[in-house]
């Protein structure tokens, strides 16, 4: 028998769709291998330059005998021309007094002096109207609010205007209005400002006495010096920084424009302006007293207050709900960079154990307001 054979002359419809899904699949596991690697780099990157955060304040702490606060004057500028913009304000930009951030205060020690001498030198205004420079959001100085490298996380897409900030401190615990009493013990407690503010709850303080309303000359309480060896529980066990992608621009100490701090008022013999409560809340991250089983009468743990808690992605952080949104939240999947008082960077799941955070949070565990203080952290996590 003579068989006959034909030569095949291309491929089969099948064979076709076979390659290109073939074809599909590695390519999409390519992109996806490429942007985890991506992300991954941009999450080592923000953890460096919180690491970088950490060394500028022990840097001021060596220099001051202090770490900073939350909220600090750094000075007054008397009112007159800036030498920086002569037609602002028409030539005479208003007096005002110069309050910053925890981030304002350190900005000489995270590479920027020309910036920090800007809000530090009484001859130069942080506050500004249009003039041969715009004005940055606020009213403030586009000088005063320029952008600083080492307070930008590469991974957060939101807050990227004048001031960009993604980093919080701790701030520490969280004082309700009426005050938080609780019962521990034989004794009863009351969580004033002052106390939540004392070193067992916390690390940046207030250190600047405004006047709390409009109506009375009474002034927010300052808190204590933080000093390095205030950190009883160890610098291992103590949170000093976090990421939060609704932080506030860290040049802006209130959600009210900068016109605010020309407002002073004459209190024994000092002028001063009002202090916004805020501040606490748009550069800090806080602590509650709230626990999962209501120990010390403490009620349930908010879902917004954990970290990455709520929508962090589309949040802002405004008048109506700072208080809760000044905790760690982050872009990365599943966590946040943290970095503690040793330096050393730790990325956190957003599953954590909220006691855990309150511990981490409280310098001094045992003698804080933490409402099951015998808590004590005796594992990584």
């Amino acid at each position: 028998m003579i068989r006959s054979s034909q030569n095949r002359g291309g491929f089969t419809l099948v064979e076709i769709l076979v390659v290109l899904a073939i074809i599909g699949i590695l390519s999409s596991l390519s992109v996806g291998g490429a942007m985890r690697l991506r992300e991954a780099a941009r999450r080592a990157d923000c953890a460096h330059r919180m690491r970088q955060v950490g060394v500028a304040i022990h840097h001021f702490e060596s220099s001051r005998d202090r770490l900073p606060g939350y909220l600090e004057s750094m000075g007054k500028f008397a009112g007159g021309q800036d030498p920086g913009d002569p037609t602002s304000f028409g030539g005479n930009v208003p007096a005002h007094e110069k309050l910053g951030t925890w981030q304002a205060v350190i900005l000489g020690h995270v590479g920027n002096q020309p910036l920090y001498e800007r809000w530090s030198m009484d001859r130069y205004p942080i506050r500004a109207s249009d003039g041969v420079f715009p004005a940055a959001p606020g009213g403030y100085s586009g000088f005063s609010a320029a952008n600083v490298e080492t307070y930008i996380c590469p991974s957060a897409t939101s807050n990227r205007g004048p001031g960009a900030n993604h980093f919080v401190a701790n701030a520490g615990l969280h004082p309700t209005n009426p005050p938080q009493t609780y019962t521990r013990g034989q004794g009863t407690e009351t969580i004033t400002f002052a106390r939540s503010q004392s070193n067992a709850n916390g690390v940046f303080k207030n250190r600047y006495a405004g006047f709390l309303t409009p109506s009375s000359n009474d002034l927010a309480p300052v808190g204590k010096d933080f000093k390095d060896d205030d950190f009883r529980d160890g610098r291992s066990q103590t949170i000093l920084v976090s990421e939060n992608l609704n932080a506030r621009p860290w040049h802006q100490v209130s959600f009210f424009p900068a016109d605010f701090l020309s407002s002073t008022r004459n209190i024994g013999g000092k002028s001063v302006v009002q202090y916004p409560i805020e501040s606490r809340y748009v550069s800090g991250m806080l602590w509650h007293f709230a626990d999962a089983l209501g120990i010390a009468g403490a009620g349930p743990v908010p879902p917004l207050v954990k970290i990455n808690g709520g929508d962090a992605y589309n949040l802002e952080m405004n008048p109506s709900q700072f208080t809760q949104l000044a905790r760690p939240s982050s872009n990365h999947d599943s966590g946040v960079n943290v970095l503690f008082a040793d330096g050393s960077v730790l990325f956190v799941n957003d599953a954590l154990d909220y006691r855990i955070f309150q511990s981490w949070m409280t310098p001094h565990t045992t003698r804080s307001d933490m409402p099951m203080n015998e808590f004590i952290v005796t594992e990584a996590f």
